[in-house]
């Protein structure tokens, strides 16, 4: 009867595995393109939400919370919003100081649009 059981729910975990569509491909974006997307907040959710992004931009700020977390914001110079970049293991990832004004690379998943895109998860991705 045990067997029968594990073979079941074995079955049953495959059965699902399989039936579920990868949702972790990664979407390439510039802030620009992001933010003119979100300007409608339905389509940006339905199109961006939950993905992994790798969004390429312009540091227009930088600050540590009380956990000493790094946040990061890009922005274009015209824009009023921008894509903040909550970084995980901040301390490990940034080697050299950040500048305002500089481009930079950054992959995190897009949690939605509050005042700014939210990305969470975030790494900084260094050019080869």
């Amino acid at each position: 009867m045990r067997q029968i059981l594990f073979i079941a729910l074995v079955f049953s975990m495959l059965t699902y595995s399989c039936s579920t569509k990868k949702t972790d491909t990664l979407v390439v974006i510039s802030t620009k393109n992001l933010l003119a997307t979100y300007k409608n907040t339905k389509i940006g959710n339905r199109k961006y939400r939950g993905k992994v992004l790798l969004v390429e931009g312009t540091i227009a700020e930088y600050y540590r919370n009380k956990k000493q977390e790094i946040s990061i914001v890009l922005r274009d110079k015209n824009q009023l919003a921008g894509v903040k970049c909550n970084l995980i293991r901040s301390s490990r990832q940034i080697k050299k100081p950040l500048k305002y004004g500089q481009k930079i690379k950054i992959k995190g998943i897009c949690i939605g649009f509050k005042e700014n895109v939210i990305l969470e998860n975030c790494f900084i991705v260094k050019d080869k």
